[in-house]
């Protein structure tokens, strides 16, 4: 049984119209308790890459590794209150650019038929959670 489950109802290619809600997928992650399932959620969102467009990734990130989070001592305005100008700062921060050109070959090194050098074999790539899980689907509605 999978730790982690992503919904959603669009695909690449599909047009999404601006009235469109703008929440377009959903990760749920599940531990035998709330530390294990945020660490299995901080993993997935780690693994997780988007192209083309700006996502909530970064805040998502930081937000399974909040202190409060993982204690649950939060409430309705703490992210306002307590966490948003800890992340703004930390996401205004310039990344050294060995750290770039890190993200930047671990990427392509993981993209499907990278290799090192000519004729080299490369790692079997992992299904992403679209094609292990298939299409989204509302229950009952098989």
């Amino acid at each position: 049984r999978p730790f982690a489950r992503v919904d959603a109802g669009v695909e690449s290619g599909d047009a999404v119209p601006v009235q469109y809600d703008p929440i377009l997928a959903k990760v749920v992650a599940h531990g035998a308790d709330r530390a294990r399932a945020l660490t299995r959620l901080a993993a997935v969102l780690d693994d997780t890459v988007v192209h083309g467009v700006v996502t909530n990734l970064p805040f998502l990130r930081a937000l399974t590794r909040a202190h409060a989070v993982g204690e649950g001592a939060f409430d309705t305005e703490w992210i306002e209150r307590e966490f948003l100008s800890d992340f703004a700062a930390l996401a205004g921060a310039p990344a050294p650019d060995l750290a770039l050109a890190a993200a930047a070959l671990a990427e392509f090194m993981t993209a499907p038929g990278a290799g090192v050098g000519a004729g080299a074999e490369s790692a079997p790539r992992r299904p992403g959670a679209f094609e292990s899980l298939g299409r989204w689907r509302q229950p009952g509605l098989d």
